[in-house]
């Protein structure tokens, strides 16, 4: 069944892939669908909002049919969302892509990590967390790079390319990927009803009931991380643009600092979590993200700009795969996807309003203000954290959150 775990990294790759190639271009595709500039944050903007309320939707049914059929429905959708852009000739298609994107994105992370829960346990799942960590940095370093050179040949080419590579990944799924989920823990929720209803209710449900369990503070933490991260994923290229570099520098600073990570994750996460724990590691991504962003204001060349991304890289690698490790540990059995879904959900929130607010704050106020503002934001979380770390919750099991009878 383990051999099962390369389609999970294949699916960990494209749930990330389709968004990273779509950004470099996203402003000339829409251009050639007939849209605006608005239209280019909306269309983004929509895959996130839609990805918050289908997430744990999509691991709800991961946790009571099975593993298997829910990710092999998911890579057919993410066929849907990739044909949907590819063949798109306005933009009304291409709106109805970004909503199918956005349903099934962030819910089939969030099963895929629950597989590799089922294989590993607990005591091993964090070395199959960081691989697939590393399969989605890959879908963040390639894709952009390919999709701006197909885009030269035809804006549609890079999501025809994707949608075709999902599509064979679907086919090998089938025949190929095991159910990981114990036939034990589908009988405790035999007789849950699986209509849409009752799948919205049950998964909102148990996610406000986790706010009793350790995964509350855990789901607040992923929100004070991906906010501040948002702040940096939208002012970094436009402070690197106001020093006077181009897109080509922009990109190569960024890829260098996704490729750091990638090996980070591949190499010294493992060793990292044995030696300063799980929380150590979020502590550490948190501290040291809030004292980096304060320095890059005062940043005024391309090297200046890559040594410090490249110790921003280093020094938060392991932030993720520990904080989804401890989520992992904590969940209760049988509700693993929902767990991670709502991890997703909540990291998704601070991707849709980091963003637009750091755009705000940097046409009036400049990079310097804005960066620090997320500085502060970072070192404001890390001391929530810290205290959450200390909780005595978190050496005991965790309590079952209510769920629908």
């Amino acid at each position: 069944m383990k051999k099962s775990m390369w389609l999970i990294y294949l699916v960990s790759f494209m749930g990330v892939a389709g968004f990273t190639a779509a950004m470099p271009i996203m402003p000339y595709f829409v251009k050639a669908m007939g849209g605006t500039t608005l239209d280019n944050g909306l269309v983004l903007g929509l895959t996130a909002l839609v990805a918050v309320f289908s997430g744990p939707i999509i691991g709800y049914y991961g946790d009571r049919i099975g593993r298997r059929p829910v990710l092999i429905a998911s890579m057919f959708g993410f066929v849907a969302w990739y044909a949907c852009f590819f063949f798109a000739r306005n933009m009304t298609v291409v709106y109805i892509g970004a909503f199918i994107g956005g349903i099934f994105a962030s819910g089939a992370l969030a099963v895929a990590t629950a597989y590799a829960t089922d294989l590993a346990g607990p005591d091993k799942v964090g070395g199959l967390i960081a691989n697939m960590q590393a399969s989605q940095m890959v879908g963040a370093l390639l894709p952009p790079l390919a999709a701006g050179f197909l885009a030269e040949i035809n804006t549609n080419l890079p999501f025809g390319i994707l949608g075709a590579i999902a599509l064979i990944i679907g086919v090998l799924m089938i025949p190929f990927l095991d159910e990981s989920l114990p036939a034990s823990d589908m009988e405790k929720v035999k007789g849950q009803s699986l209509s849409p209803f009752s799948a919205t209710a049950g998964s909102f449900r148990t996610i406000f009931g986790y706010f009793r369990t350790p995964i509350g503070p855990l789901l607040l933490i992923a929100f004070l991380i991906a906010f501040p991260t948002g702040f940096f994923q939208t002012a970094l290229p436009l402070l690197t643009k106001a020093n006077g570099l181009n897109s080509g520098q922009t990109g190569i600073i960024m890829s260098a600092g996704t490729f750091l990570v990638v090996l980070v994750n591949v190499f010294v996460v493992g060793w990292l979590i044995k030696k300063i724990g799980l929380w150590g590691n979020i502590l550490l991504g948190m501290v040291s993200a809030g004292i980096i962003y304060a320095i890059f204001p005062i940043c005024t060349s391309f090297w200046m700009f890559m040594v410090v991304n490249l110790f921003l890289s280093c020094l938060t690698a392991s932030m993720r795969p520990a904080h989804i490790t401890l989520v992992a540990n904590n969940a209760v059995a049988g509700d693993q996807s929902v767990a991670q879904a709502a991890y997703n959900q909540w990291t998704a929130i601070g991707n849709i309003f980091g963003p637009p607010l750091s755009g705000y704050l940097f046409s009036i106020f400049g990079g310097g203000i804005t960066f620090w503002v997320a500085a502060v934001l970072f070192l404001a979380g890390s001391s929530y954290a810290w205290f959450a770390s200390k909780k005595s919750v978190f050496n005991k099991p965790a309590a079952a959150p209510s769920t629908p009878d």
